[in-house]
């Protein structure tokens, strides 16, 4: 609600004396000290005719309140287009311009809920109805939107094999011209598919990469835009690929309700026969949240059909970015199911590699994703109560980059806080601090 006031401009004192004004109050009588904002803003509820009140004046309908509640129906203030755009090409447009580079101060996710699940609906239903993409049709040469299209996959095989962060200004940049170009062949059937497909994979890029540094509000905006957009192509694999990517983001910090809404929807739109590795991650990412909700047995046997959809991948498997999923990412996504079942030690056994030698440059995950991991065996460690593996776990996470992003020092310092008393750790905090 602070976000949606501050847009408008408005103190609270002025905020709540538009308030009183569209519920045909007499403005005059709100005095400064009035502190109803402030406690709205800090978590309680406000009454119906108060929440209709400020939907109007933001300038959205008051069938939104009843549709979405509070406070997820503030998410359309402002004409978020994210949310609110047209699912076309131009909607997609309109939707990378409003994203918002202002970030909150705590992990947090913006878009659950009944909200998201509106989001999910309407790129359901866009899927649907749009026109399957045809790259190249006619046969005519794209020359620019294949060298952007190639620019792509080279930013993509960089932030797989070393440090993302030179990555990530790239790849943010070559998404606004990539959709500064959509703007422009929009009439072009052949030119505005493979511009949307390469946005799609710019955004997926910056989703990961600011997921993984802690960027937890920048991320789930990329993510919802890569949903938008492959939705906005028809592409049923595309858009499986980035409605699962939204919902890891959801279980790693949201409620793992609104993950499952995620991962159900990649479920019903997925083309399994000429995607198993997408299969084997929707699977994976269902057995996470199954672990958070502490089903157990539908976990495992989620787990079963990941290694399933895995071994039935051949070298026609389509999955969008999927290279990297392969037994070893299975063996790592399986720690991190056991971490969540409350099994630290069973959870260590499927990260041995990262604890008994250096990560290998052989390996097939990406280096980000290596550091994250072993974010998981820093907290299985300490679950363990053993306090110098956890410390070695994150000098080892440290030696990967020649310095440790800030992002990633913040989410190994919230580890390693609580437990400052030991000296060890306490040597450890310093010398992250002097890092970053």
């Amino acid at each position: 609600m602070k976000i949606a006031r501050e847009r408008l401009g408005l103190s609270r004192y002025n905020y709540m004396r538009r308030i009183a004004e569209e519920k045909g109050l007499d403005p005059k009588t709100i005095r400064e000290s009035n502190n109803n904002v402030l406690r709205w803003e800090s978590g309680t509820r406000p009454e119906s005719e108060t929440q209709y009140a400020i939907a109007r004046i933001h300038g959205m309908s008051v069938n939104s309140v009843d549709q979405l509640g509070w406070p997820d129906f503030l998410h359309l203030a402002d004409g978020d287009a994210l949310l609110t755009a047209p699912w076309t090409t131009t909607g997609c447009v309109d939707a990378l311009r409003s994203l918002r580079w202002t970030t909150p101060l705590r992990p947090c996710l913006i878009v659950t809920g009944r909200a998201l699940a509106a989001f999910i609906d309407r790129a359901l239903s866009a899927v649907a109805i749009a026109p399957t993409p045809v790259r190249g049709a006619c046969h005519r040469s794209l020359a620019i939107e294949d060298a952007i299209d190639a620019l792509a996959n080279d930013l993509d095989n960089v932030w797989r094999t070393g440090d993302p962060l030179p990555v990530l200004p790239f790849a943010r940049a070559n998404l606004h011209v990539t959709i500064g170009l959509l703007a422009t062949k929009n009439a072009d059937p052949a030119a505005r598919a493979q511009l949307l497909l390469t946005a799609i994979h710019f955004a997926h890029l910056c989703c990961n990469t600011e997921r993984d540094l802690g960027e937890d509000a920048l991320a789930e905006q990329y993510g919802l835009f890569a949903v938008r957009a492959a939705a906005s192509t028809g592409s049923r694999l595309h858009t499986a690929a980035c409605l699962i990517t939204l919902a890891w983001h959801h279980a790693e910090i949201g409620d793992p309700r609104d993950a499952h809404q995620l991962v159900s929807a990649a479920q019903r739109i997925a083309p399994h026969r000429a995607a198993p590795r997408l299969s084997a991650v929707i699977q994976a990412r269902e057995a996470g949240v199954h672990a958070q909700l502490k089903d157990t047995t539908a976990s495992r046997q989620a787990l079963d059909r990941a290694a399933k959809a895995l071994a039935d991948s051949t070298a026609d498997d389509v999955t969008p970015w999927g290279d990297h999923i392969d037994e070893e990412w299975l063996s790592r996504c399986t720690g991190q199911v056991l971490l969540k079942l409350g099994e630290p030690k069973r959870a260590l056994q499927y990260y041995s590699p990262l604890i008994d030698d250096l990560p290998p440059r052989t390996s097939t995950q990406p280096l980000l994703y290596t550091a994250k991991d072993l974010l998981n065996v820093v907290d299985a460690q300490f679950a363990l109560g053993d306090i110098d593996a956890a410390v070695h776990g994150t000098h080892r996470a440290a030696a990967l980059f020649p310095q440790m992003p800030a992002g990633l020092v913040r989410q190994y310092r919230r580890r390693l806080e609580p437990h400052c008393k030991a000296p060890a750790v306490r040597d450890l905090l310093e010398l992250l601090t002097d890092s970053a």
